[in-house]
């Protein structure tokens, strides 16, 4: 592609406001920093710490951080990654300050890796910073006295899953939409439909890895290599989904194209086909 044609094709205005986004990133942190020393800094973890468990918090962001879930089918297609699993294990296993320290050295192993840009990636680690200290807070006020792996033990830590995932995705879309110079926002259905599907799985691997520490320590390898194989099968189930959806679209391509003769309808026909064959949200043909 030209530079031309990249010009015309990068819209105006776009992209993300760095003042803007220092400004959001200072607000968020500056809350989460209150909030761990009014509420945070004395609390001690409801499963016992068992500070051994760091490494493999901090491995487990990372890997679940660059290893998403993807969910697709002919209308919708989004992803989840699943950090809520180990976030839920260092709630229980940690205390908030080694809790809140994997949690961030994964997050930001993760994104240096994928080569984010600064801005994005301090305003990631910000608002997932935050909605993990709610979700501490949150977790300690409703549990109470009572085991975290007892029946409302469960039902708090799915709970915390949820308002983590909540606040998380409320901060970003603010947080996305000032900094943007376009004022750009997410379409909400979709979004909402991940969520949903994001809290029912990290809360059921969360409890499953939550049940399995609580008897022994390491039993966390066993749930790393459950995880791991169940990961490359539905990876292997996708992506042979994808080449017979791909073929779908391909014949639906020439099929498409079949019968035409007009020149202006083969064009037409052939830029609906190509946005459907790529599921692109628009196709322009530019001169």
């Amino acid at each position: 592609m030209s530079r031309e044609v990249r010009k015309r094709a990068k819209p105006e205005g776009s992209g993300t406001s760095i003042p803007r986004a220092v400004l959001v990133v200072v607000a968020v942190s500056a809350a989460t920093v209150w909030l761990y020393l009014a509420c945070l800094a004395h609390l001690a973890p409801a499963g016992h710490e068992r500070a051994e468990l760091w490494p493999v918090i901090a491995g487990g962001m990372w890997a679940t951080s660059l290893n998403v879930v993807r969910v697709r089918n002919r209308k919708m297609s989004f992803w989840i990654a699943v950090t809520e699993i180990p976030v839920l294990v260092s709630i229980v296993f940690l205390s908030p300050l080694q809790s809140l320290t994997a949690i961030g050295a994964g997050c930001a192993g993760a994104s240096i890796q994928q080569r984010r840009r600064p801005a994005k990636t301090a305003l990631n680690v910000a608002a997932y910073w935050f909605a993990v200290s709610v979700g501490i807070d949150q977790y300690d006020h409703m549990l109470g006295k009572a085991s975290p792996v007892h029946g409302w033990g469960l039902l708090v830590s799915g709970a915390a899953v949820a308002t983590i995932a909540a606040t998380d995705l409320a901060l970003l879309m603010v947080g996305f939409a000032f900094a943007d110079r376009r004022g750009r926002r997410p379409p909400l259905v979709p979004v909402l439909i991940q969520l949903g599907v994001y809290i029912a799985v990290c809360t059921s691997g969360g409890l499953i890895a939550i049940s399995l520490v609580f008897l022994n320590t390491w039993s966390i390898v066993l749930f790393i290599a459950i995880a791991v194989a169940a990961s490359l099968a539905y990876r292997a189930t996708v992506q042979s989904s994808q080449r017979y959806a791909n073929l779908e679209k391909l014949y639906g391509f020439t099929k498409g194209l079949g019968g035409l003769t007009e020149g202006h309808d083969v064009i037409g026909t052939a830029l609906e086909q190509s946005r459907t064959l790529l599921s692109a949200g628009r196709a322009e043909l530019v001169a």
